[in-house]
């Protein structure tokens, strides 16, 4: 060990904290700062993309991140503001990737400060957020069945602004599921593009 701190605080005498040489660090309690969030540093060659913009998959540049265009759905996560948990600094202890300009902090899961635009509707604490339609790089509520950035933690009636949203991206089903008693139910019509082939296939013969 390089830094190891023992307490008998409690009535026993043992490690509470402790850095190897190989830079991994072990405690009993927890980590605490005044951070929200996991984010991660991904590359990033769009100049536009800054803190609070939601980010997505860059399909020219592997494992790269760009600035949401309006409806794009290829969402990643949100740009941090700050971090609780920062993850992949490439260059570990040697140095920092902050500030690096190829380089962007995404939040990938946690409270988040995120742009976002009632021009899809208004968003309601609990709603889910997408990609704005109309307004690239900010979240707007998503109507039906999408991928999401998450839930909004503040409401957005009117206008455009800075909201926190529960950063948690997934798949959203919209008004197509609803649930009774605990039994989940579809609320709409669902064509299923593979059985209609099969029909198709079968009575043709």
């Amino acid at each position: 060990e390089v830094i190891l701190i023992r307490s008998d605080a409690d009535g026993t005498p043992d490690t509470e904290f402790r850095f190897e040489n190989d830079g991994n660090a072990f405690a009993d309690g927890a980590w605490t700062g005044s951070g929200a969030d996991f984010a991660e540093y991904f590359e990033s060659t769009d100049g536009t993309l800054t803190e609070r913009h939601l980010a997505c998959r860059d399909t020219a540049n592997d494992l790269g991140v760009k600035r949401c265009a309006a409806g794009d759905r290829n969402v990643v996560g949100v740009i941090s503001s700050s971090p609780g948990f920062v993850g992949n600094n490439i260059v570990g202890a040697e140095g920092s990737l902050e500030g690096n300009s190829n380089f962007r902090l995404v939040g990938l899961v946690g409270q988040i400060e995120t742009y976002a635009t009632a021009a899809d509707g208004p968003i309601a604490i609990g709603d889910a957020v997408t990609t704005s339609s109309s307004v690239n790089g900010y979240a707007g509520k998503a109507n039906g069945p999408s991928f999401i950035v998450g839930r909004a933690l503040q409401p957005l009636s009117s206008g455009s602004g800075v909201i926190k949203v529960l950063v948690q991206p997934m798949w959203f089903a919209g008004d197509l599921l609803g649930t009774d008693n605990g039994t989940a139910s579809l609320l709409t019509d669902v064509q299923i593009a593979a059985f209609e082939k099969l029909h198709q296939t079968i009575t043709g013969l």
